[in-house]
């Protein structure tokens, strides 16, 4: 019995083994959802229209502009892709896009009494009360 042949028989048994193990382990590494940037919610706050934050215990006056303003930080490395935070709005829902972390501001209308703003997946709020009393005119 030739020797020689079964040995280089279990040696190329062996390449071959090895070869295929590279190759899964390689193919799992380059997975595109590991790659994949995502947010994570920072704040979600009312502020004044040009970003500028609402002090505690501040006038809420009806003829002023309101914004909520969203604050996110990016875990991984920025792809160009827009990647939405989900909200609400007193009930309605609505999203804002993000391609970087930080903060973006979106125009909001004032229900009289109470505002509230909640992002849905990580259930952050904001509250806001607009008091528009009536006055009546008496001569």
């Amino acid at each position: 019995m030739n020797y020689s042949f079964l040995k280089n028989l279990l040696f190329m048994k062996s390449i071959l083994y090895c070869l295929f193990c590279v190759l899964i382990v390689s193919s799992l590494g380059c997975s595109k959802e590991s790659s994949q940037p995502t947010l994570t919610t920072q704040s979600i706050l009312f502020v004044y229209e040009n970003g500028t934050p609402i002090e505690i215990g501040a006038c809420i006056k009806p003829t002023e502009n309101y914004a909520i303003a969203i604050t996110t930080k990016l875990n991984g490395a920025p792809n160009g892709s827009p990647i939405s935070v989900r909200y609400t709005l007193n009930g309605v829902a609505d999203e804002i896009s993000f391609t970087n972390g930080g903060t973006l501001i979106k125009k909001v209308t004032l229900i009289n009494g109470l505002n509230v703003a909640q992002t849905i997946e990580t259930k952050q709020e904001a509250h806001i009360f607009l008091d528009l009393q009536e006055f009546e005119l008496v001569n």
